[in-house]
């Protein structure tokens, strides 16, 4: 029996320093100083089950996915040289590290990192924070957010024919996108050298607070917030028209943004100031010292922009796809940064797909009998599917002998068809459903393949 060297006896080493020719894996060692979100938790376990099976060998045990994951998140390994091998090597060698590319901050770490002066109260701008860091929080990629604009830019009267259904997925959630390139597919040539890099928008119940950021000022928290689904009285518009130094008429180049606004009919027009409403804080700071093309240029259409991006992430798994990015720290010139974890938004679109699927009225999910993170969604009664139809869904096409028309309940959130008396309700989940005696499901929800969209009616 070959003798054990001093070099095999059990160690702990970090995940870029594991040698997979030279070392057997013998247990996992979660980071210190903060606990795991239970997703988290459930891939550990995952892995310390094939350890616990007998598996020692690196990619055994751990894909170079979940190695990577691992690193991310700080969590080491306890390890043992095996008897084929020995150390690393030392040296020049051995100092040596694989190069890694550095973390970039969101736009929602920014915000939390700022410091000083700040465009609304500080203690306005700490509960915004304190929101922020409890949020479950979305950032959309670059092409994600060119095909919401895209689909925006076609089919306008949609957010307003099915604004009512625009609800946000959690009761606090925060969504970011790249700025630029979602107005550039918007409105071709809007980008300005002054305009923000990122924007993104923190949903509390049916309030939306702004948060940007760009080259010049960093990032901050905009004054004004919107009350979704909350439109405001004749006598609040003329306040907002006193303090904006601007027309009745113009508060729609607000919520539409003015260029688009321009192209308008006038009921499409009107039917955002007609269901939502703003307000803005510290609003004695700004009376003065803002004119109305000041307010029409950095504000004008954010009303807009969340209703399109609450109407997108209410879609099915089959257009919208997340994939989980973990808390990360980071080594800075001022010392360690800890960024948020967040859920990275792609799209899952075939070329064939018309883009006002990103905006027809969200359908319901089904129960899984495991634990799992549920979004807030819309359901239907068997009157509602099966004796009529929806004019904007044409996979409903063919179910009944009319088309719904929605009497809609603003306050129990409940729409009924008038002429067979269906119903639709927004079901709240507070966070997720399921026994978890039965195990849990990660976040990542399930794609099906662009072969199943495909089939689907255009």
């Amino acid at each position: 029996m070959a003798k054990r060297r001093k070099d095999q006896e059990p160690t702990t080493v970090s995940m870029d320093e594991i040698d997979p020719d030279t070392v057997e894996v013998l247990g996992i060692r979660r980071p210190d100083g903060w606990g795991l979100p239970l997703t988290d938790e459930a891939r550990i376990q995952t892995i310390e089950r094939r350890i616990a099976g007998g598996a020692r060998k690196v990619w055994d045990v751990m894909s170079p996915e979940e190695r990577a994951w691992l690193e991310s998140i700080g969590a080491e390994a306890e390890v043992r040289f095996s008897l084929r091998g020995g150390k690393k090597e030392t040296g020049l060698l051995g100092k040596m590290k694989k190069h890694k590319e550095k973390p970039i901050p969101t736009l929602a770490d920014d915000l939390l990192a700022t410091k000083g002066r700040t465009l609304i109260e500080a203690s306005i701008n700490d509960k915004a924070k304190h929101l922020l860091r409890s949020a479950k929080r979305f950032v959309l990629t670059e092409e994600a957010a060119i095909k919401i604009g895209e689909a925006i830019r076609a089919y306008p009267e949609m957010l307003v024919d099915h604004g009512w259904f625009a609800r946000t997925p959690f009761e606090t959630c925060w969504i970011e996108f790249p700025s630029r390139d979602f107005h550039e597919a918007i409105v071709p040539g809007s980008s300005t050298p002054t305009a923000d890099d990122r924007v993104g928008y923190l949903f509390h119940g049916d309030m939306a607070f702004v948060g940007a950021s760009n080259g010049q000022h960093g990032a901050d928290f905009s004054p004004l917030v919107y009350h979704l689904h909350e439109p405001d009285s004749l006598a609040k518009q003329l306040e907002h028209c006193q303090t904006m130094q601007v027309s009745r008429a113009q508060l729609d180049n607000f919520y539409w943004g003015r260029t688009m606004a321009e192209s308008l009919p006038n009921h499409v027009l009107k039917g955002l100031r007609a269901q939502h409403g703003f307000s803005v804080m510290c609003e004695e700071r700004y009376r003065d010292k803002l004119t109305g093309a000041d307010w029409l240029g950095f504000s004008a259409g954010e009303v807009r922009n969340i209703i399109g991006l609450l109407l997108m992430i209410n879609q099915p798994s089959g257009i919208i796809r997340t994939t989980d990015v973990a808390h990360r720290r980071v080594v800075g010139k001022r010392g360690t940064r800890v960024l948020m974890g967040h859920s990275i938004v792609t799209l899952n679109l075939d070329r064939r797909s018309k883009p006002d699927r990103l905006l027809r009225r969200p359908q319901g999910t089904h129960a899984s009998p495991r634990w799992h993170e549920v979004i807030d969604h819309w359901c239907n009664d068997e009157k509602a599917r099966t004796l009529g139809y929806s004019a904007d869904d044409p996979k409903t096409f063919g179910r009944g002998d009319h088309a719904h028309v929605w009497e809609k309940d603003d306050v129990k959130l409940v729409a009924t068809c008038s002429i067979c008396g269906g119903r639709r309700w927004r079901r709240r989940m507070k966070n997720g459903r399921g026994d978890r005696a039965r195990g849990t499901i990660g976040q990542t929800r399930v794609v099906i393949t662009n072969e199943n969209l495909e089939r689907e009616p255009a």
